[in-house]
């Protein structure tokens, strides 16, 4: 029994004596495996452009290789794959000698996004780094200019949809007016109009940006039928007592214009006094010219005139565009109404009298003389 006791104690020893140097020489061998040095950090590539990784090992074994897997950004069970060396788009090179592995995409597309594993085999040694992929802006409809004809008071929706990586920022501007804030990435991609007037009509210039850049497409809103729009007005005088009052009024066909003198309307029918005239001025955007001739320009004509326009679809209420003048305010210097005009005509009158006089007076003398020389033959 004492034997059986010292022959375990033996055995023990023997066991932790190779349990001991077992260790030591796995340890020595994990010391001795290939380490992985540098990768390339996390690269920022543009779709379309190419992209490089590097990956460097301090010393590899005759049998040793380099690899580069991939786990994509949409893989649905993120398991790393090995990179087909057969794909045209990704070259890799591994070079023994420098104990260097490159990993070269073409030209990189959304699919490249993901973590890239650079691994030496046999030993599953490895390093990872991030590919990020941006994109450029893009709309889906690639049309660069898209026209919408459409009647008034009608709806109206302006699609914009537009994508690249990261997603970009979408807003409309007409004119100097902007629809959504260029700085904001919560901006709706579709411009609505319940009901069109004339005023939203025009070109409108749908941006969408990101970090990358811009891209730009434009909406031509045009309306079929439409209340007339005074775009402006002016007030000429070309001769010493005839003047012109000249609108701009936009019509999809020739409106009814009325002229309001201090409120009340002017009589134009069989009126020498006051000549309406109008005409088309531009047929390619429907502009009129509307001229209210006014002849013998007199003080009782002074005052401040109006225009309206009126079709089938309605008429301009004259907001924002009321035309408004007073007649005794016409930038003319030549012309300065005065108060003694009735003076004025009265010695007009008095002049052509005496003329009349002084010509029956001479037409006498000349009858008198003709009838004293027909008496003496």
């Amino acid at each position: 029994m004492k034997r059986d006791l010292i022959a375990g104690k033996v055995t023990c020893l023997l066991m932790c004596i190779l349990s001991s140097v077992f260790s030591q020489q796995t340890l020595t061998n994990s010391s001795n495996l290939p380490q992985i040095t540098f990768i390339t950090s996390k690269l920022n590539s543009t779709i379309g452009k190419p992209a490089e990784l590097l990956c460097v090992a301090d010393t590899l074994h005759a049998d040793d290789s380099m690899i580069w897997k991939r786990i994509l950004f949409d893989s649905p069970n993120s398991t790393a794959e090995s990179i087909d060396s057969e794909n045209h788009q990704i070259n890799v090179n591994f070079d023994s000698t420098n104990r260097t592995c490159h990993l070269k995409i073409r030209q990189v597309q959304v699919s490249d996004l993901g973590t890239y594993i650079c691994e030496i085999q046999p030993y599953n040694v490895s390093r990872s780094t991030q590919l990020e992929v941006f994109g450029h802006p893009y709309f889906y409809n690639r049309n660069v200019t898209e026209v919408f004809k459409v009647y008034s008071n009608s709806t109206v929706s302006l699609d914009c949809d537009a994508g690249g990586i990261p997603q970009p920022n979408v807003y409309f501007q007409h004119y100097s007016h902007f629809y959504g804030d260029p700085m904001s990435t919560s901006n709706s991609s579709v411009l609505k109009f319940d009901k069109i007037t004339k005023q939203d009509t025009g070109i409108y210039n749908c941006i969408a940006q990101n970090s990358i850049g811009n891209v730009v497409r434009n909406f031509e809103v045009k309306l079929l039928q439409y209340a007339p729009v005074i775009h402006e007005c002016a007030l000429r005088k070309v001769v010493k007592l005839t003047t012109f009052l000249v609108c701009k009024v936009e019509s999809h066909v020739k409106p009814e214009i009325s002229w309001f003198k201090d409120g009340l309307p002017l009589h134009l029918e069989d009126n020498s006094t006051f000549v309406l005239n109008v005409q088309m001025f531009e047929k390619e955007v429907d502009l009129y010219d509307v001229t209210l001739r006014i002849n013998n320009t007199l003080t009782w004509q002074y005052g401040v005139y109006s225009v309206r326009a009126r079709n089938e679809i309605g008429e301009d209420e004259m907001t924002g565009v009321e035309f408004l003048l007073k007649i005794s305010e016409m930038p003319n210097e030549n012309f300065k109404p005065t108060s003694n005009g009735f003076v004025v005509w009265l010695l007009i009158f008095s002049a052509v009298v005496i003329l009349l006089l002084i010509g029956i007076v001479c037409m006498l003398k000349f009858l008198t003389r003709f009838f004293l020389l027909f008496r003496m033959i």
